[in-house]
């Protein structure tokens, strides 16, 4: 499973897990799909965000 942790501009930070993919439009917003239904969300004032894969990282010994 995937999740994305985006790190916004004021400071704040989520993490958002079933994650399938991202899209950066620029100016500080993107665009993250999730579920099996694969919805799309939207993130506003963002700074930078990056996608973590469970399987990979537990593969490395990260978790």
């Amino acid at each position: 499973m995937k999740s994305i942790v985006i790190h916004y501009k004021d400071q704040t930070s989520e993490q958002v897990d079933n994650v399938h993919e991202a899209i950066d439009h620029g100016d500080g917003e993107i665009s993250y799909f999730i579920g099996s239904g694969f919805t799309r969300y939207h993130a506003l004032g963002v700074e930078r965000f990056v996608i973590i894969d469970a399987a990979i990282s537990k593969a490395l010994g990260e978790e």
